[in-house]
């Protein structure tokens, strides 16, 4: 009989760790392998969302649309209160071209969340990570006005709701969606009040050292958007000199989307090589390289597409 797999079982970690370590390598067949073997035998609730979501990005980058999306609503009846369950579900309906289904899961989550008051974003996954990835993924699919509707509709969300919010999670939302609609200007300055939050001076503290990153990774692009030229070369020079292994290559692609928006295609490939080389995830539930806003001027060049071709 089906037992579930504890966190605590033996094997249970190494095989999550081989699945990720797979994903960042690009290699999406042994991803998924890793992550068959981890669920194995779970037919009842998984121990982890997460090994949930890891065998369903495995399946995104494979083209397998329909299996990603059973095992998105699996995630989802298993652990309802994870909106990263709902992000990968997402997702699958994009790929699939299920735009109305898109919608209507959207409006769903965002009502769940206001009637379980869970507004209150905690760091690793809010209810508007769903319409952030959902937004993301219909612009790469071919759905540019729809993508700008899921924005606009989060941006909408944030201030009926979350207001005047300083907290950091929810400018950061907010500062997203804003870049998602078109609503540069709004954006940058959302994203400039947060690069410029004090960094905890201990130096172990890699989380805010990480968000900050993000920050002026954001700052970078959006200069480049509106042809602030300097501004934005001078904030990919601060990104290309961060400690690329420690945040796996992330500042790359954000110096990657500056050189992409300001036309500078080589540049923006050759970092996104490096980037890849140095542990860059291709895709995980908060979305990947192929969706990748800033690299819109890239989607559909050959060397762009056979450098995220799955290497295995």
């Amino acid at each position: 009989h089906a037992r579930r797999m504890s966190e605590d079982e033996p094997g249970a970690d190494l095989h999550y760790t081989i699945a990720l370590v797979a994903m960042s390598a690009n290699r999406p067949i042994e991803s998924l392998a890793a992550a068959d073997v981890l669920l194995r035998g779970s037919a009842n609730r998984p121990a982890k969302a997460s090994y949930l979501t890891v065998q369903a990005s495995a399946l995104h980058l494979l083209g397998r649309y329909e299996e990603e999306l059973a095992v998105a609503e699996r995630c989802a009846a298993f652990f309802p209160d994870e909106p990263y369950c709902r992000a990968v579900e997402a997702r699958a309906l994009v790929a699939l071209g299920r735009v109305e289904e898109l919608l209507a899961l959207t409006e769903q989550v965002l009502t769940s969340a206001v009637q379980a008051e869970s507004t209150v974003m905690t760091v690793a996954a809010s209810p508007g990570d769903v319409l952030v990835v959902a937004s993301r993924e219909l612009r790469a699919h071919g759905h540019p006005e729809a993508s700008v509707g899921v924005a606009q509709r989060l941006v909408r969300w944030h201030r009926s709701t979350t207001g005047a919010s300083k907290e950091e999670r929810n400018r950061l939302e907010l500062g997203t969606a804003l870049t998602l609609a078109g609503q540069w200007q709004e954006a940058e300055a959302i994203f400039a009040e947060l690069a410029a939050l004090p960094i905890d001076p201990d130096p172990e503290d890699d989380w805010h050292r990480y968000w900050n990153m993000v920050y002026t990774g954001n700052r970078g692009e959006l200069a480049a958007r509106q042809g602030h030229r300097r501004d934005a070369l001078a904030i990919a020079a601060r990104l290309e000199g961060m400690d690329q292994s420690l945040f796996r290559g992330e500042p790359l692609i954000w110096s990657a989307a500056i050189a992409a928006q300001l036309g500078e295609r080589e540049r923006a490939l050759d970092l996104l090589r490096r980037a890849l080389g140095s542990g860059a995830y291709a895709l995980t539930p908060a979305g990947g390289v192929h969706d990748e806003p800033g690299l819109e001027p890239l989607w559909g060049d050959p060397e762009f597409v056979e450098l995220l071709r799955p290497k295995g």
